[in-house]
């Protein structure tokens, strides 16, 4: 079962506006996205293999957030590795890669909701 505890001050402060359905309705969420270029394609296989071994174990990267029975208190419940289906978030989406126009209009549909 996931670990759970109470999250931080500051992790609940902006946990809290995930969580508010008034928030949810009046704010849009905030995008960092990174664009990575590389000189050949990825393997997947070496992705999947690097994410679980350095990003995973950092509970902070497979978990979320909820609220207390009083609904006061912002936990945080952390996922057991094994529990990270690395083959869902590390996927080949295109064969022949991308190209800029490409890219550009996946970011632009990401802030179009």
């Amino acid at each position: 079962p996931p670990l759970q505890r109470e999250a931080s001050a500051m992790t609940s402060l902006y946990a809290s506006y995930s969580l508010d359905p008034e928030w949810q309705d009046r704010s849009k969420p905030v995008y960092i996205i990174t664009h990575l270029y590389f000189k050949q394609p990825l393997d997947c296989e070496s992705a999947r293999e690097n994410l679980g071994k350095h990003f995973i174990k950092n509970g902070r990267f497979r978990s979320t957030f909820s609220r207390d029975k009083t609904g006061k208190k912002v936990l945080i419940r952390e996922f057991p590795t094994e529990d990270i289906d690395l083959f869902y978030h590390v996927t080949q989406l295109a064969e022949s890669g991308w190209n800029q126009n490409n890219l550009d209009d996946f970011v632009s549909k990401l802030y179009k909701g």
